[in-house]
């Protein structure tokens, strides 16, 4: 009797999480890792926030050009997690982009770099639907179609926007959730004082 109260108990308790992670608009992001990749989550903090190093992947560009976020050492760097059905994340693109712009030139060899993560499922949003909508907004920083969710959970990402500002030195400078006025003084300033350090 106590193995099927605790059995009962148990399908509760992850009954009530997944809701929970449902209601936050979480999908599911548990996978497994590429092959000959050591699951980032055994590794790393759970959560990760400034002051903590950031998590180095390795993926492609929607064109196929590799991507390694170890690569852009040295330069300032955002990763911007996305969705398709998301107003806030497309809201914040164009400033997002106009940023990078700024920056981009400043210095070869302290620039900013910026990674969009779309993290649409291929049921959520096709690919096409996801390049069209970069291909009109003329956006220049890179993006990645996430389909696995394997970056995203190694941020602890669950919803969107997400974005994680990573300085120089491969630290986490600030998390910005929702939407975001790149453009704005506070932004800019950070940037500006990232890129002196």
């Amino acid at each position: 009797m106590n193995k099927v109260r605790d059995g009962v108990r148990r399908f509760l308790k992850g009954f009530i999480l997944l809701a929970a992670f449902a209601v936050a608009g979480c999908g599911d992001k548990g996978h497994d890792a590429p092959k000959g990749v050591e699951p980032l989550q055994a590794v790393f903090p759970k959560v990760l926030a400034a002051g903590n190093p950031a998590v180095d992947f390795q993926s492609k560009e929607m064109d196929g050009t590799p991507v390694r976020l170890s690569a852009f050492r040295g330069k300032a760097v955002i990763l911007f997690f996305w969705r398709m059905n998301c107003p806030e994340c497309k809201a914040s693109m164009p400033s997002l982009d106009a940023l990078g712009k700024k920056f981009k030139g400043l210095n070869p060899l302290r620039g900013l770099v910026i990674i969009a993560l779309n993290e649409d499922s291929m049921h959520s949003a096709a690919v096409e639907e996801v390049q069209a909508f970069l291909q009109n907004g003329k956006f220049s920083f890179k993006n990645i179609r996430e389909e696995d969710g394997y970056v995203a959970e190694a941020y602890s990402v669950f919803k969107a926007p997400q974005a994680f500002v990573i300085g120089r030195d491969g630290v986490i400078a600030a998390v910005k959730e929702g939407r975001t006025d790149w453009m704005s003084a506070e932004n800019v300033g950070m940037m500006e004082l990232l890129l002196k350090k």
